[in-house]
């Protein structure tokens, strides 16, 4: 009868001690931090405007950093070319405006999920922007990659393409009418060096007309608009798990009575915009997608008067909205179409939210026509 002998088992205190080293080695990595936008809202207190500027930044302090102009209609400022000569109408109405901004974020830290941020700059025209983000992680990581976009930003003062401006004497720094503005967040994924996550992003935008005769230089070249836009992108990289729900909402407001007695233009009922989110402690956006003036025959762009993307996950409700309301310069109805991506996270991470909302910003730019961002605390 063969014999084995029993392999000597671990002492007891042995595996405990590799127990408590592991334990000590978490408790011993410094926390990583980031943030997430959540809501927000923009609107001007006056009147609607093309778009020059829009922008929210989350930081980790906690802070925001804010940002709306609309060209010369809010800044009282116009911009010349002395050398440009055309004989194309091209009007500005100098006068000045102030800014509602409200915004809610989620500050995030954590020992075991390694989270970081980073922003992505792209040139986008009509025909859209494909980029790949590379976030750089503070250490080493492993598990599933989770991204979220924590804020955004579209400027208009890129120039003319040289084509364009041999034929319009427009300076896109007194802004657009959009027609499309989006940004959406492809599947990350973690680099085999592990120290660092890759995301897909795609940009949008797109203009249209203003069917003005005082803007003929700018129905001109629509097609040639290109803007810069932002996108700041939180990863969570880890023991994580994401729950993506599809957002739809769109709505058709006709212009009313006349321009000096148009129709409201509510929020989306709440009843209508209801998502079943099952209570994670960390929900945010992934992608946002507006259309404005889907249904125009004759291509018109949006004068805005808000715009905002609004995620309350105690009410279960997540929608984008957006209205040209506006007694005495609204000239037309106004229709939109809004798609999103909200994302519920599921993770060791401890999530703080905030919230800010302030009247009356100056939509203040500089010499160069850069918009002077306000930093917002809660």
């Amino acid at each position: 009868m063969r014999r084995t002998t029993p392999k000597p088992r671990r002492p007891l205190r042995h595996a405990l001690a590799s127990l408590g080293l592991g334990v000590g080695l978490i408790a011993c990595q410094a926390p990583t931090e980031a943030s997430s936008l959540q809501s927000y809202t923009f609107g001007w207190e006056l009147f609607n405007h093309r778009l020059s500027e829009l922008g929210v930044r989350t930081l980790n302090d906690p802070a925001v950093e804010v940002a709306l102009v609309g060209g010369t209609s809010t800044t009282a400022i116009v911009f010349e070319d002395p050398d440009c000569v055309s004989d194309v109408p091209c009007g500005e109405l100098p006068v000045e405006d102030r800014s509602d901004v409200g915004v809610t974020w989620n500050t995030l830290e954590s020992r075991t999920v390694v989270l970081a941020n980073a922003t992505l700059e792209a040139s986008v025209s009509a025909q859209g922007s494909e980029q790949i983000l590379s976030i750089s992680l503070p250490r080493r990581a492993s598990g599933t990659a989770v991204a979220l976009i924590s804020g955004f930003t579209l400027d208009t003062s890129r120039p003319l393409p040289d084509h364009a401006r041999a034929r319009s004497c427009y300076d896109p720094r007194h802004g657009w009418n959009p027609t499309e503005i989006s940004v959406s967040l492809g599947e990350p994924s973690l680099a085999p060096t592990r120290r660092e996550v890759l995301v897909p992003v795609h940009f949008g935008f797109s203009a249209g007309r203003t069917l003005e005769e005082m803007r003929t230089c700018l129905d001109d070249i629509v097609e040639d608009a290109v803007v810069g836009m932002q996108v700041q992108v939180t990863a969570l990289v880890g023991e994580v798990e994401s729950d993506v729900h599809e957002i739809h909402n769109q709505a058709s407001y006709e212009l009313g009575s006349s321009s000096f007695n148009p129709d409201p233009q509510p929020d989306p009922d709440p009843a209508e915009v209801q998502v079943a989110l099952s209570g994670a402690p960390l929900v945010g956006w992934t992608s946002l997608s507006w259309r404005f003036h889907v249904e125009d025959p004759e291509a018109r762009g949006a004068y805005l008067r808000t715009l905002q993307a609004t995620l309350e996950p105690s009410d279960g409700i997540a929608f984008g909205h957006a209205t040209n309301y506006s007694p005495i310069t609204q000239t037309s109805g106004f229709d939109y179409i809004f798609h999103g991506q909200v994302a519920e996270v599921h993770g060791e991470v401890a999530v703080e939210r905030h919230q800010v909302s302030v009247e009356g910003l100056p939509t203040t730019i500089n010499g160069h026509g850069e918009a002077q961002y306000h930093r917002l605390a809660p």
